[in-house]
């Protein structure tokens, strides 16, 4: 980036990421960059439209998901996307060689600390939803925040959607976030919408991206579960609505969009590739199977706290309770699993599985998926971070996604030895 340019610097409540993100801005500003510091922010919050405010960019540190004992040090682009993979080589072999721009004391960055982030993320939001919907609906919600930052922004606007919420953990306890297991939540929620009737409760996923939802019965949706229910609320208030998945989702998508003349974009399984699918392909929204949604025409990320809203707004919208239309997801039989693989063993890997797909149907959108049957298929991919080779099987049965994995696992096993 030009000196004297701007990007915006975030991060979560964690101690630990309050001091590498000041070492971060100090680190930006030395090289002559201006920072925006919007301090303790939730991520999606931090990603909105960078470009709209004359940043090339932004930073957002957090804990790991599923390690507290890591860090992630999240970089985006100019429209919220994560930088692409030749990007981060690039910042990798910088970073290595210890090849950092230097600049003059008249050079040197400016700190800013934007005002009414959040207010003014909450105005786009409310522009963006039909919250005439929401208010006739007059919803009961059990929403946890789980000690996240989300629980500011949601006060911002929560309130002029007429909906009766009862709110957990609405405060920052870095400690109570890892002492509560995401399992817990999720319990206490259910417990909560089965003893009050609710219509639906909600779990905020670590960094706001994502959510766990309860259906008015008490059920967890989750995972491909929630995929597929996104997919049917989608398809039912958008006529001919294009939904972009990754490659790995379950086939059953396609089948759900015939239904209702709908379009399925497969894409990598990366989130850059979702980020760019949602500014590139015109697509109503992008779905995952780890229960993350985007929604293009308010931002091309991950957003837990947009999500949670167009959720309200879809419930309103059908006007049927949300345990309808999660009986009314198909049925679908899908596995995965990780098997350790040398680095240097997995262009051999993939070299076989070529092999294997001879005379098969085969997709190479991403790794390799090959299509055994109308409604079995087995896609073998590289983990680009680590040492691992991933495997995903569906088939009709459990039993038969059962089989297919265990030889699909050995067969990986065999080539990444074989001479």
């Amino acid at each position: 980036m030009p000196k004297a340019s701007s990007i915006i610097v975030s991060r979560d409540s964690n101690k630990v990421s309050r001091m590498i993100n000041r070492s971060i801005i100090c680190g930006l500003t030395s090289a002559g960059i201006n920072v925006a510091d919007l301090r303790s922010t939730p991520e999606p919050v931090a990603r909105y439209k960078p470009i709209a405010f004359m940043r090339g960019g932004g930073v957002h540190v957090k804990i790991a998901d599923n390690n507290p004992d890591q860090l992630e040090i999240k970089i985006f682009d100019n429209e919220g996307r994560d930088i692409s993979v030749a990007q981060k080589k690039s910042i990798e072999r910088i970073f290595n060689r210890e090849d950092f721009r230097r600049s003059s004391v008249n050079e040197v960055g400016e700190i800013s600390f934007p005002p009414r982030v959040p207010e003014n993320y909450s105005e786009e939001l409310l522009r963006y939803v039909d919250t005439a919907s929401i208010e006739k609906r007059k919803l009961k919600v059990v929403l946890d925040y789980a000690c996240s930052d989300a629980s500011g922004v949601f006060n911002t606007f929560l309130g002029k959607l007429n909906c009766e919420v009862i709110t957990l953990n609405a405060y920052h306890d870095e400690n109570k976030v890892w002492a509560l297991t995401p399992e817990q939540s999720q319990n206490n929620v259910s417990s909560i919408v089965k003893s009050l009737k609710a219509d639906l409760g909600i779990v905020m996923g670590n960094g706001s991206e994502s959510i766990t939802i309860i259906d008015n019965l008490g059920r967890r949706i989750s995972g491909t579960n929630a995929m597929l229910t996104w997919a049917k609320l989608v398809f039912s208030i958008v006529k001919k609505a294009r939904i972009a998945v990754p490659v790995s989702a379950t086939g059953e998508i396609e089948k759900l969009a015939k239904n209702f003349g709908g379009t399925i974009i497969r894409t990598k399984t990366n989130v850059r590739a979702l980020n760019d699918a949602a500014l590139n392909e015109n697509v109503e929204a992008c779905l995952d199977e780890r229960g993350g949604v985007i929604f293009p025409a308010f931002q091309a990320a991950f957003d837990g706290i947009i999500a949670t809203v167009k959720l309200f707004e879809a419930i309103s919208k059908i006007n049927r309770p949300l345990s309808d239309i999660v009986d009314e997801v198909p049925e679908f039989f899908t596995k995965c699993c990780r098997i350790p693989c040398p680095w240097e063993a997995k262009g051999k890997v993939m070299r076989y599985a070529m092999e294997y797909a001879k005379g098969k149907e085969t997709h190479l959108i991403d790794g390799v998926k090959i299509i055994l049957n109308h409604n079995e298929w087995a896609l073998v991919l590289p983990d680009p971070d680590r040492p691992f080779v991933n495997i995903t099987v569906e088939a009709a049965s459990d039993d038969k996604v059962n089989a297919l994995l265990e030889d699909m696992v050995s067969a990986v096993e065999r080539w990444k030895t074989a001479d």
